[in-house]
Protein backbone atom coordinates (compact mmCIF):
# COMPACT_ATOMS: atom_id res chain seq x y z
CA UNK A 1 0.00 0.00 0.00
CA UNK A 2 3.33 2.35 1.08
CA UNK A 3 5.10 2.65 -1.62
CA UNK A 4 1.60 2.16 -4.28
CA UNK A 5 -0.70 4.57 -3.30
CA UNK A 6 1.09 7.48 -0.89
CA UNK A 7 4.54 7.55 -3.21
CA UNK A 8 2.82 7.68 -6.74
CA UNK A 9 0.21 10.40 -5.37
CA UNK A 10 3.50 12.03 -3.87
CA UNK A 11 5.34 12.32 -6.88
CA UNK A 12 2.80 12.95 -9.31
CA UNK A 13 1.16 15.68 -7.08
CA UNK A 14 -2.50 14.10 -6.40
CA UNK A 15 -3.99 14.92 -2.93
CA UNK A 16 -2.78 12.24 -0.64
CA UNK A 17 -5.85 11.96 1.48
CA UNK A 18 -7.93 11.73 -1.46
CA UNK A 19 -6.00 9.30 -2.92
CA UNK A 20 -6.18 7.08 0.59
CA UNK A 21 -9.47 7.24 0.60
CA UNK A 22 -10.70 6.93 -3.15
CA UNK A 23 -8.36 3.84 -3.12
CA UNK A 24 -10.05 2.78 0.05
CA UNK A 25 -13.56 2.70 -1.15
CA UNK A 26 -12.28 1.03 -4.27
CA UNK A 27 -10.86 -1.85 -2.76
CA UNK A 28 -14.13 -2.27 -0.07
CA UNK A 29 -16.17 -2.31 -3.47
CA UNK A 30 -14.05 -4.61 -5.47
CA UNK A 31 -13.70 -7.10 -2.36
CA UNK A 32 -17.35 -7.12 -2.13
CA UNK A 33 -18.21 -7.44 -5.68
CA UNK A 34 -15.87 -10.58 -5.76
CA UNK A 35 -17.58 -11.92 -2.66
CA UNK A 36 -14.51 -11.58 -1.04
CA UNK A 37 -12.20 -14.01 -2.99
CA UNK A 38 -9.82 -11.73 -3.71
CA UNK A 39 -7.98 -10.25 -0.80
CA UNK A 40 -6.52 -7.79 -2.88
CA UNK A 41 -5.26 -3.71 -1.83
CA UNK A 42 -6.03 -1.70 -4.43
CA UNK A 43 -3.47 1.06 -5.17
CA UNK A 44 -2.07 3.43 -7.68
CA UNK A 45 0.06 1.78 -10.06
CA UNK A 46 3.87 2.44 -11.23
CA UNK A 47 2.51 2.09 -14.52
CA UNK A 48 1.40 5.60 -15.08
CA UNK A 49 3.95 7.74 -13.18
CA UNK A 50 5.62 8.70 -16.31
CA UNK A 51 2.74 9.57 -18.52
CA UNK A 52 0.77 11.52 -15.73
CA UNK A 53 3.97 13.53 -14.53
CA UNK A 54 4.75 14.47 -18.40
CA UNK A 55 1.03 15.48 -18.54
CA UNK A 56 1.55 17.72 -15.56
CA UNK A 57 4.82 19.16 -16.91
CA UNK A 58 2.80 19.82 -20.04
CA UNK A 59 -0.35 21.25 -18.11
CA UNK A 60 0.79 22.95 -14.87
CA UNK A 61 4.58 23.37 -14.86
CA UNK A 62 5.00 26.27 -12.35
CA UNK A 63 3.03 23.84 -9.92
CA UNK A 64 4.65 20.81 -10.58
CA UNK A 65 8.08 22.51 -10.83
CA UNK A 66 7.54 23.84 -7.39
CA UNK A 67 9.07 21.62 -4.42
CA UNK A 68 6.75 23.05 -1.73
CA UNK A 69 3.89 22.07 -3.59
CA UNK A 70 2.12 19.07 -3.10
CA UNK A 71 -1.29 19.31 -5.13
CA UNK A 72 -1.50 20.47 -8.51
CA UNK A 73 -5.79 20.24 -8.78
CA UNK A 74 -6.16 22.03 -12.42
CA UNK A 75 -3.41 19.21 -13.56
CA UNK A 76 -5.19 16.41 -11.70
CA UNK A 77 -8.73 17.50 -13.43
CA UNK A 78 -7.30 16.57 -16.57
CA UNK A 79 -5.42 13.38 -15.77
CA UNK A 80 -8.86 12.56 -14.01
CA UNK A 81 -10.53 12.06 -17.44
CA UNK A 82 -7.13 9.50 -18.83
CA UNK A 83 -7.89 7.35 -15.47
CA UNK A 84 -12.14 7.15 -16.24
CA UNK A 85 -10.75 6.34 -19.75
CA UNK A 86 -8.66 3.34 -18.08
CA UNK A 87 -11.28 2.11 -15.90
CA UNK A 88 -13.75 2.15 -19.46
CA UNK A 89 -11.10 -0.02 -21.25
CA UNK A 90 -10.43 -2.44 -18.50
CA UNK A 91 -13.81 -3.33 -17.86
CA UNK A 92 -14.60 -3.53 -21.38
CA UNK A 93 -11.93 -6.03 -21.16
CA UNK A 94 -12.98 -7.82 -17.90
CA UNK A 95 -16.18 -8.37 -19.31
CA UNK A 96 -14.28 -10.11 -22.72
CA UNK A 97 -12.17 -11.78 -20.28
CA UNK A 98 -15.37 -13.68 -18.33
CA UNK A 99 -16.96 -14.27 -21.87
CA UNK A 100 -13.89 -16.14 -23.39
CA UNK A 101 -12.64 -17.86 -19.97
CA UNK A 102 -9.75 -18.02 -18.09
CA UNK A 103 -7.91 -20.72 -19.58
CA UNK A 104 -7.76 -18.47 -22.95
CA UNK A 105 -6.74 -15.63 -20.44
CA UNK A 106 -3.78 -17.63 -19.08
CA UNK A 107 -2.68 -18.59 -22.76
CA UNK A 108 -3.21 -15.13 -23.63
CA UNK A 109 -0.85 -13.92 -20.60
CA UNK A 110 0.97 -17.07 -19.36
CA UNK A 111 3.41 -16.65 -15.97
CA UNK A 112 6.61 -14.96 -18.82
CA UNK A 113 4.47 -12.47 -20.09
CA UNK A 114 2.99 -11.31 -16.82
CA UNK A 115 6.62 -11.62 -15.05
CA UNK A 116 8.08 -9.95 -17.90
CA UNK A 117 5.55 -6.99 -18.11
CA UNK A 118 6.66 -6.48 -14.27
CA UNK A 119 9.93 -6.59 -15.10
CA UNK A 120 9.84 -3.88 -17.23
CA UNK A 121 7.70 -1.30 -15.43
CA UNK A 122 10.47 -1.60 -12.80
CA UNK A 123 12.91 -1.19 -15.59
CA UNK A 124 11.56 1.61 -16.62
CA UNK A 125 11.92 3.43 -12.70
CA UNK A 126 15.35 2.63 -12.41
CA UNK A 127 16.10 6.33 -13.73
CA UNK A 128 13.83 8.00 -11.26
CA UNK A 129 14.84 5.59 -8.66
CA UNK A 130 18.44 7.19 -9.05
CA UNK A 131 17.87 10.12 -9.10
CA UNK A 132 15.66 9.85 -5.58
CA UNK A 133 18.68 8.33 -4.02
CA UNK A 134 21.18 10.73 -5.83
CA UNK A 135 19.95 12.57 -2.62
CA UNK A 136 21.53 10.92 -0.06
CA UNK A 137 23.45 7.79 -1.30
CA UNK A 138 24.11 6.25 2.45
CA UNK A 139 20.11 6.25 2.99
CA UNK A 140 19.43 4.66 -0.03
CA UNK A 141 22.31 2.29 0.42
CA UNK A 142 21.12 1.57 3.76
CA UNK A 143 17.83 1.33 2.67
CA UNK A 144 18.04 -0.94 -0.11
CA UNK A 145 20.59 -3.09 1.63
CA UNK A 146 17.45 -3.58 4.45
CA UNK A 147 14.92 -4.44 1.93
CA UNK A 148 17.31 -7.50 0.21
CA UNK A 149 17.91 -8.87 3.78
CA UNK A 150 13.79 -8.88 4.69
CA UNK A 151 13.04 -9.96 1.71
CA UNK A 152 15.91 -12.99 1.48
CA UNK A 153 15.63 -14.06 5.33
CA UNK A 154 12.12 -13.59 5.93
CA UNK A 155 10.61 -15.63 3.07
CA UNK A 156 8.07 -17.74 3.52
CA UNK A 157 7.80 -16.31 7.40
CA UNK A 158 4.02 -15.89 6.91
CA UNK A 159 2.49 -11.77 6.81
CA UNK A 160 6.03 -10.46 7.85
CA UNK A 161 7.97 -11.98 5.04
CA UNK A 162 5.32 -10.45 2.46
CA UNK A 163 6.48 -6.99 3.78
CA UNK A 164 10.05 -6.35 2.57
CA UNK A 165 9.35 -3.16 1.71
CA UNK A 166 7.64 -1.60 3.79
CA UNK A 167 10.27 -2.81 6.78
CA UNK A 168 12.66 -2.01 4.79
CA UNK A 169 11.03 1.85 4.19
CA UNK A 170 10.72 1.37 8.44
CA UNK A 171 14.67 1.18 8.25
CA UNK A 172 15.43 4.05 5.85
CA UNK A 173 12.99 6.10 7.88
CA UNK A 174 14.35 5.43 11.34
CA UNK A 175 18.04 6.28 9.57
CA UNK A 176 17.05 9.56 7.74
CA UNK A 177 15.79 10.56 11.71
CA UNK A 178 18.86 9.63 13.18
CA UNK A 179 20.85 11.58 10.45
CA UNK A 180 18.58 14.73 10.96
CA UNK A 181 17.43 14.39 7.31
CA UNK A 182 13.53 13.96 8.76
CA UNK A 183 11.58 17.70 8.35
CA UNK A 184 8.63 17.27 11.04
CA UNK A 185 7.26 20.75 10.12
CA UNK A 186 4.74 19.55 7.58
CA UNK A 187 3.36 17.11 10.11
CA UNK A 188 3.54 19.58 13.26
CA UNK A 189 1.66 21.80 11.59
CA UNK A 190 -1.01 19.58 9.77
CA UNK A 191 -4.77 19.63 10.93
CA UNK A 192 -5.72 16.66 12.86
CA UNK A 193 -8.74 16.20 10.39
CA UNK A 194 -9.25 17.45 7.17
CA UNK A 195 -11.59 16.64 4.08
CA UNK A 196 -9.76 15.63 1.19
CA UNK A 197 -9.30 17.55 -1.87
CA UNK A 198 -12.00 15.90 -4.15
CA UNK A 199 -11.97 17.24 -7.76
CA UNK A 200 -13.81 16.14 -11.14
CA UNK A 201 -12.63 15.10 -14.32
CA UNK A 202 -11.96 17.85 -16.96
CA UNK A 203 -14.45 16.46 -19.29
CA UNK A 204 -15.20 19.71 -21.15
CA UNK A 205 -11.09 20.36 -21.80
CA UNK A 206 -10.49 19.06 -25.12
CA UNK A 207 -6.51 19.05 -24.04
CA UNK A 208 -8.15 16.85 -21.40
CA UNK A 209 -8.85 14.27 -23.90
CA UNK A 210 -5.97 14.18 -26.04
CA UNK A 211 -3.83 13.29 -23.32
CA UNK A 212 -6.20 10.99 -21.47
CA UNK A 213 -6.03 8.55 -24.83
CA UNK A 214 -2.29 8.21 -23.59
CA UNK A 215 -2.71 7.37 -20.35
CA UNK A 216 -5.85 5.06 -21.43
CA UNK A 217 -2.71 2.71 -23.52
CA UNK A 218 -1.05 1.95 -19.81
CA UNK A 219 -4.08 -0.26 -19.41
CA UNK A 220 -1.88 -2.31 -21.56
CA UNK A 221 0.63 -2.82 -18.83
CA UNK A 222 -1.81 -3.06 -16.08
CA UNK A 223 -3.91 -5.58 -17.26
CA UNK A 224 -0.77 -8.34 -17.32
CA UNK A 225 0.53 -6.66 -14.09
CA UNK A 226 -2.87 -7.17 -12.52
CA UNK A 227 -3.19 -11.29 -13.94
CA UNK A 228 0.48 -11.67 -12.34
CA UNK A 229 -1.06 -9.95 -8.71
CA UNK A 230 -4.08 -12.61 -9.29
Amino acid sequence: MFPATVLVARWTKYDIEATLLTSGLGTIIAILVSKKQIPMYYGSSFSYITIIMSAMTIFTPECFADPNSFYCPSGVKIVQVGILLTAVFEIIIGFIVMKIGKDALDKALPPVVTGGVALIIGAALVGTAIDMASANWAVAGITLLATILFSHYLKGKGLIGMLPVLLGAIVGYVVSAIFGLVDYSIVESAAWLRIPNITLPALSDLRAWGIGLSIALAAIATIPESTAHL
